[in-house]
């Protein structure tokens, strides 16, 4: 008796198991996209709303991911040490929170443009996770992190083309998403 409850249970268990890998369980976000104009238009316009950016290497262009609308954000890369980047900032999360960002990005001529997400206080990064791309079609980066956050931290989205002395290509950005898993 005691033989076939162990085969039994040892079934199940396996039966369990089994099943567990074949589906397995994606994130839940807690709250909705926390970023600001992830799609660089406001009301089917363009625009550059929430962003912080150098003007003379950011402009809005026509090209987008098929799942989106028009509008994307075109970086150029500066001339060292200037950067081509654009970031934005979210306030009000406090404590330790797990947060997944993804991001849609384009590549002009296998130019490398790059994604970070960390925390940030007084106008520098206390920490920080980045991913970059040379794709030539829209593809989607992403990086999960966990972020400890004091009253004075805030986090940072930061998109960048990098800087170059030599060599030239722009990088195309869309679709931004930052959501807090846990």
């Amino acid at each position: 008796m005691t033989k076939m409850m162990c085969s039994i249970v040892g079934g199940i268990l396996l039966v369990l198991l089994s099943s567990c890998r074949q589906n397995p369980v994606t994130p839940v976000p807690l709250m909705g996209n926390l970023i600001e104009n992830p799609t660089f238009q406001v009301h089917g316009q363009p625009s550059l709303q929430s962003w912080v950016y150098d003007s003379s290497l950011a402009k809005i262009v026509q090209d987008a991911p098929a799942e989106d609308g028009t509008w994307s954000l075109e970086l150029n890369p500066g001339w060292l040490p200037q950067e081509g980047f654009a970031q934005t900032y979210v306030s009000g999360q406090l404590g330790e929170g797990v947060y997944q960002l993804t991001v849609w990005m384009k590549s002009v001529d296998k130019w490398k443009g790059s994604v970070s997400l960390g925390r940030w206080s007084d106008n520098q990064w206390l920490s920080r996770k980045s991913v970059s791309s040379d794709s030539t079609q829209w593809s989607s980066v992403s990086i999960i992190d966990t972020i400890s956050l004091s009253a004075d931290d805030t986090i940072a989205v930061h998109l960048s083309a990098g800087a170059t002395e030599v060599a030239y290509g722009d990088v195309l950005f869309d679709d931004i998403a930052l959501v807090r898993l846990k």
